[in-house]
């Protein structure tokens, strides 16, 4: 974490506030606005995205937007039309530019597609409020949304520029690979599908030992 992201961070995060005993929350704690860094390292869930989703196709049923502090937002959108899977990928314009942004569009296949949705919808399911408040002035903020079986409401969460070798660094690094997929057009996904079944492998064993049962 560099100089400049740690004064950038605002946030309370004690020794507590994600192992060991529960403890309530502390709003005088808060107000000290203290940093620890390695509390900040151990980061391991996502938190429940208070933005709107911002207006797609109502095929869409996984996404993933990243916004860094300087540089153009990118964005996928995982759409279903009967059995067919398409992963729709495109970059905000920068500044003040209003032309339309250009989408590119691969195919993807079955198998591939339900292992993006399962990592997502998952991870998602375990996001939850920490008990400090995280925000940066810079870094990159990554959104991430899925649909459930039963509803076609986008549940969301996000993570603010998760660097610590846990489930939202992962999540991160898949919709970054997602993305070059996606620009690059591939037509040859097994090392995409290679890589999304060690990573859904790697994320249940988590949540099978440190879940929120």
């Amino acid at each position: 974490m560099t100089r400049r992201r740690m004064a950038a961070l605002t946030a309370v995060l004690t020794s507590t506030a994600f192992a060991g005993p529960w403890h309530a929350y502390d709003g005088n704690a808060e107000l000290q606005n203290t940093v620890s860094v390695e509390a900040y390292k151990r980061i391991d869930f996502l938190t429940p995205s208070p933005l709107p989703e911002p207006q797609r196709s109502p095929n869409c049923i996984v996404t993933y937007d990243v916004r860094p502090a300087f540089t153009r937002e990118r964005h996928w959108c995982l759409q279903q039309t009967g059995s067919s899977y398409t992963l729709d990928s495109w970059e905000s314009p920068a500044g003040t530019d209003v032309k339309e942004p250009e989408h590119r569009t691969v195919s993807l296949p079955a198998d591939v597609a339900k292992m993006v949705r399962d990592i997502w919808l998952n991870a998602i399911l375990e996001a939850h409020y920490p008990r400090f408040f995280l925000q940066g002035a810079d870094g990159d903020t990554h959104y991430f949304g899925a649909m459930r079986d039963d509803s076609r409401l986008l549940l969301r969460a996000e993570a603010w520029s998760p660097e610590a070798d846990f489930p939202p660094r992962w999540l991160a690094d898949a919709g970054a690979q997602l993305f070059t997929y996606a620009q690059t057009a591939s037509d040859n996904p097994t090392q995409l599908r290679m890589a999304l079944h060690a990573l859904r492998d790697r994320l249940f064993r988590y949540y099978a030992q440190h879940g929120r049962h």
